[in-house]
């Protein structure tokens, strides 16, 4: 990719700084917007990008006012003709563009002559280059700015002894893991605390692949990172993306499938990833895919009080349940029959209109009610998904406590109230990460926080499950799954067709 070494290399330790010769600050106003343009720089500060500009010319702005108001009116939301948008380039001829930007002018503290400065910060920078060549693949490079702790490949090295002595055993690990996810070759590894995931294929990436990457990082690390650099290669263009850091609550407390101590299991650790990435990709909006959004949320929750964690919890498993079952009606036609009855039923009912009248409710609020029967409650669909061995029964009863419980006294840790609370969390934990298993189709090992232990269980709870949660265990069951797994299929290749 085009883009040169030490920009990235400054960039991903919080040194960069581009001298830039010509910038230009535009409003987005569509009549008569107004600019500044002069010399300045772009630089990564405490808090972010930043920039300043030294305007030699300025034209349609009103510096007092910019002063007294340079935003909306109180409680108005901000638009895009309050923003203005950046241009810039460097002395090495690099054109960057950035946008949402909202200045701040004041006057330069030189003497003579006097001018007028423009700071700003940049949530994102943007940088296009054409080659003078076509790339034969579509690359992608994603780069979170922090120590992220993921398992990689291991490899054991003999090394042959000298004389008679013993051979010994060398385990060396390799930060480097490389699979298949949403027709993708991803490579994963670390540089210098960078956590890089790099990507090629021979199709175009979705235009939110970034962002579906970090929703699959957040389901598979159980807490949130952000990706603080992009660079596209696809055809002859090269499109570098750089952010500013986006504060993550601390601590984090909501458990992750895996522990991050099981490298043996990185297969699996990226499988999951995988599926996970494969089931939100396609998902065409801007923002988060619904059940990422709940996943954030819980994530960013657990950083609160213990009883606001649990209700987050509670009620991020119940909006995954109404989202991940939105389109499913009652099968049963006898069933359906009785809905549409029960709701001529009430939609005739003779005192409807005087009750209405009274304040009660009226008839489209009565008809809209009986249409929840067909939808079937959050609670309904858990049992139903138990039922099939999906989900484990006790889970669900657990949920539907944390759900409707009252709030307790949380001011003593060693409370039983509390202690049965914290309790509670991690069973639902795990009844929100199997709903996820169930829809992605992943089938292999979790950590099961619903067991004192935190044993090492294996989803579906119908498949073979270790006794204990050693590694040795684990494995033994792998290979059960794995046996079971081929035999479904051949049974399935032997079946006859209709």
């Amino acid at each position: 990719m085009w883009f040169n070494g030490k920009l990235l290399k400054d960039a991903r330790s919080g040194s960069l700084f581009l001298d830039c010769l010509d910038m230009e600050l535009k409003g987005n106003t569509p009549e008569k917007p107004g600019y500044f343009r002069g010399p300045g720089y772009i630089k990564q500060g405490e808090s972010g990008l930043e920039f300043k500009i030294y305007a030699k010319e300025l034209e349609n702005v009103d510096i007092r006012a910019m002063w007294t108001d340079p935003g909306p009116k109180a409680g108005e939301l901000f638009r895009h003709e309050h923003y203005y948008s950046l241009f810039a380039v460097d002395n090495s001829g690099t054109r960057w563009t950035a946008g949402q930007i909202k200045p701040y002018p004041s006057h330069s503290s030189h003497p003579s002559p006097s001018s007028i400065v423009i700071t700003g910060s940049i949530f994102e920078l943007e940088s296009r280059h054409e080659d003078d060549f076509v790339y034969q693949l579509n690359h992608l490079t994603i780069a979170v700015y922090e120590s992220v702790t993921v398992p990689f490949n291991t490899t054991t090295n003999y090394l042959k002894s000298k004389g008679n002595e013993e051979p010994e055993c060398f385990r060396t690990a390799s930060e480097e893991t490389e699979f298949r996810a949403a027709g993708c070759d991803f490579t994963v590894n670390m540089e210098d605390g960078v956590l890089l995931l790099s990507a090629k294929s021979a199709h175009p990436f979705p235009e939110l692949l970034e962002a579906r990457v970090i929703e699959a990082l957040l389901f598979v690390l159980g807490r949130p990172v952000w990706w603080r650099e992009s660079n596209r290669s696809t055809g002859n263009t090269s499109r570098l993306r750089l952010r500013s850091r986006i504060i993550t609550p601390t601590p984090i407390r909501m458990k992750a499938p895996f522990y991050e101590r099981f490298d043996s299991i990185y297969k699996n650790y990226w499988r999951l990833f995988a599926l996970y990435l494969e089931f939100v990709v396609t998902y065409e909006q801007p923002e988060f895919h619904p059940c990422s959004a709940f996943l954030l949320s819980v994530s960013q929750a657990s950083s609160n009080s213990a009883h606001g964690y649990a209700l987050n919890l509670a009620v991020a498993v119940e909006g995954l349940v109404k989202h991940l079952h939105k389109d499913q009606r009652a099968k049963d036609p006898d069933y359906e029959k009785a809905v549409e009855a029960f709701k001529e039923h009430v939609a005739s009912w003779p005192q409807l209109d005087y009750w209405a009248n009274q304040g009660g409710p009226n008839r489209e609020r009565l008809i809209g009610l009986t249409n929840i029967l067909n939808q079937g409650s959050p609670q309904d669909h858990l049992y139903r998904l138990a039922k099939e061995n999906k989900l484990i029964k006790n889970h669900v009863i657990i949920w539907k406590e944390l759900r409707t419980q009252a709030a307790h006294s949380l001011d003593n840790p060693n409370s039983p109230q509390l202690q049965k609370l914290l309790r509670d969390i991690d069973t639902v934990i795990v009844l929100m990460y199997h709903l996820l298993f169930h829809v992605i189709g992943y089938q292999g090992p979790y950590v099961d926080f619903s067991t004192v232990g935190y044993p090492t269980r294996i989803y579906p709870p119908w498949r073979p499950q270790p006794v204990d949660s050693s590694i040795e265990s684990v494995r033994a069951a792998l290979a059960n799954l794995a046996s079971q797994v081929s035999e479904e299929e051949e049974t399935s290749q032997n079946r006859p067709h209709p």
